[in-house]
C-alpha cells in the first residue's frame, strides 16, 4: 500500500513538474509580449517550483530504497538531505536573502504554527477524519484556499492514506484565491508595488481566470477519475 501510494505521488509529481513547466512558458511568453513585470516575476516563480519539486522527487525516491549492507537502517534521511539542498540554495543567494519579503515569509511560518495546533484539537481532528477520507481532492482545493497549499497538504495528510489524490488537490488547490499559492501572493505584491493604479483589475482578472482555471481542472479530475481510476 506504502509502495503504491509512492508511486502515485511520484506520478502526480511528474505531471506537476509538466505542468508548471507549461505554464512558465507561457507565462513568460505573455509578460513579454504584454511588457508585463508582474507576469514576467509569476513565470519565474513557476520555474522555480519545477526545480523544487526536482529535488523533492529525488528525495522521494533515495529514501524509499530499501535498507543494504551500507546503510542497515534505510535510506529515509535523504528526504531531509533534501530539505537542505533546497535550503542551501537560497542561503548562497545573498541578494535573494535581502529581498526576501519577511513579513509574508513570517505570515506563512504562522499558518503552520498554526496547523501543528490545530490538528491537536480533538474536535477538529475528528472533523478532518471524517471529512478527508474518500474526498481528498475536494478537501485539498477547499484548504488551500484559505491556508494556502502547502500548509494544506501538511494539514491534510494526517488523515488519509490516498496521498496521491491529495497531491492532485493541493496542486489544483493553488488556483482560485490570491491566498492560495504564495507564488500568486509574491505576484500581487509585486504588482501593487510597481503598478499600484493597476492593481485592482489586476485582482480582479486574477481572480475570475484562477476560479475559471480551477472549476476546467476539478471537472476534469473528476472526468479521468471517473473513467480510468475506478
Amino acid at each position: 500500500m506504502a509502495d503504491n501510494g509512492k508511486q502515485i505521488a511520484m506520478r502526480v509529481s511528474i505531471v506537476s513538474v509538466a505542468v508548471n513547466m507549461l505554464l512558465s512558458v507561457l507565462k513568460l511568453a505573455a509578460g513579454l509580449i504584454a511588457h508585463s513585470g508582474a507576469m514576467v516575476s509569476d513565470a519565474v516563480h513557476s520555474a522555480s517550483d519545477v526545480f523544487s519539486t526536482f529535488v523533492v522527487m529525488i528525495g522521494v525516491h533515495m529514501a524509499s530504497k530499501e535498507a543494504d549492507e551500507e546503510h542497515p537502517y534505510g535510506h529515509e534521511r535523504m528526504e531531509c538531505v533534501a530539505a537542505i539542498v533546497l535550503a542551501a540554495v537560497l542561503l548562497t543567494d545573498r541578494k535573494l536573502l535581502a529581498k526576501v519579503d519577511y513579513p509574508l515569509l513570517l505570515t506563512f511560518v504562522g499558518f503552520f504554527v498554526f496547523i501543528g495546533n490545530v490538528g491537536r484539537i480533538p474536535a477538529f481532528r475528528d472533523f478532518l477524519q471524517n471529512a478527508v477520507a474518500g474526498r481528498e481532492v475536494v478537501a485539498g482545493v477547499a484548504a488551500s484556499q484559505v491556508i494556502s497549499n502547502v500548509p494544506a497538504a501538511l494539514l491534510l495528510s494526517g488523515f488519509t492514506e490516498d496521498y496521491g489524490r491529495l497531491l492532485v488537490g493541493v496542486n489544483l488547490g493553488g488556483l482560485g484565491t490570491l491566498i492560495a499559492s504564495m507564488a500568486s501572493l509574491i505576484s500581487y505584491k509585486y504588482v501593487a508595488k510597481e503598478e499600484s493604479a493597476g492593481k485592482g483589475a489586476y485582482l480582479a482578472v486574477f481572480t475570475v481566470s484562477n476560479l475559471c482555471f480551477l472549476a476546467a481542472l476539478v471537472a476534469f479530475d473528476g472526468l479521468w477519475k471517473h473513467f480510468f481510476l475506478q
